[in-house]
């Protein structure tokens, strides 16, 4: 399975997209991963809502794209569920949950990952992240160094009393199927950020040891392509994920969106400080109603971070 195979070699004749035969025959897992199949944010969403994911490669023929094919980058869930079906058929699987567990999950040791909240163990109930809310309180701000670095100036943060608002095990939906369904922990987490920095290093057992790797299962030019700029980003989508100033920046220093994740690039020049200045950076973020997940990468440097919040 290559990145520009066309979707409908993989998912066969029942396959359509929009009223355009031409985008039909000829969208890849390139356009859906980078967001430039046409698809506006959230067109479609409500056909996962409604129906499994299977019924979605047949039901897309009657969707109308708001924009031309490969003219905008637009976030869209649908796209990812599609990935998901493809993902499915060309592994022959009874699911792209199945095709991700075997292919993925269970090499990586990472038990404690499941598909969906119906997944969801009784014994891991208890564990799952409640939602909570701010305090109405005011705050209270602090200086706090991000990294012990001379370059890096200190933030200045805000806390607040936190008042929980659900029951453990309650759980707030979000987007459905392989748009992000999926549960996970820190642990199992911290593998996945231990592989997209060091593809095929990975341990099952212990991430900061070279003993019991797994099995490779991203090929070093597989991540480099999904790190590799595909569709340059809006000023705005850049800004909301929190890189604000960015299309301040001269010219060549864009952002865009990789396979698979958010934006790509480097730095630029004008926000970043000395030690991250010009540092190749890659994001991936995701949100529920009340949970949310934000990872970034500095793949040059071996750092990734990820934020997770439930509230």
């Amino acid at each position: 399975l290559q990145w520009d195979v066309p979707v409908a070699d993989v998912l066969g004749s029942g396959f359509g997209f929009g009223p355009d035969e031409y985008v039909s025959q000829h969208i890849t897992l390139r356009d859906l991963l980078a967001h430039r199949s046409g698809l506006a944010e959230a067109q479609g969403d409500f056909l996962g809502a409604l129906l499994p994911s299977q019924e979605l490669p047949k039901r897309l023929r009657h969707i109308v794209p708001a924009h031309g094919f490969r003219e905008n980058f637009d976030y869209s869930n649908t796209g990812w569920d599609l990935a998901g079906e493809v993902l499915r058929a060309a592994t022959n699987s009874s699911s792209w949950c199945e095709a991700l567990r075997s292919r993925l999950l269970m090499p990586l040791g990472m038990h404690e990952t499941f598909c969906d909240r119906n997944a969801l163990p009784q014994t891991a109930e208890k564990h799952l992240a409640a939602v909570h809310k701010a305090s109405p309180c005011t705050g209270t701000q602090n200086l706090s160094k991000a990294f012990r670095h001379p370059d890096v100036r200190p933030a200045s943060l805000e806390t607040y009393s936190m008042v929980r608002t659900s029951v453990s095990g309650s759980f707030s939906w979000g987007a459905t199927e392989a748009a992000g369904s999926v549960l996970s922990s820190a642990a199992d987490l911290s593998r996945i950020i231990s592989l997209l920095l060091s593809p095929g290093r990975s341990s099952g057992q212990d991430l900061k040891s070279s003993a019991g790797l797994v099995a490779q299962v991203v090929q070093p030019d597989t991540l480099n392509e999904m790190l590799a700029a595909q569709m340059v980003v809006p000023a705005a989508w850049a800004a909301g994920c929190g890189i604000p100033g960015w299309s301040d920046s001269p010219p060549g220093e864009a952002l865009a969106a990789g396979l698979g994740f958010d934006l790509v690039g480097q730095f630029p020049l004008a926000i970043a400080s000395q030690v991250l200045r010009g540092s190749a950076y890659a994001e991936k973020s995701g949100d529920t109603a009340m949970h949310k997940a934000r990872m970034g990468l500095l793949p040059g440097l071996g750092v990734g971070v990820i934020l997770l919040s439930n509230m």
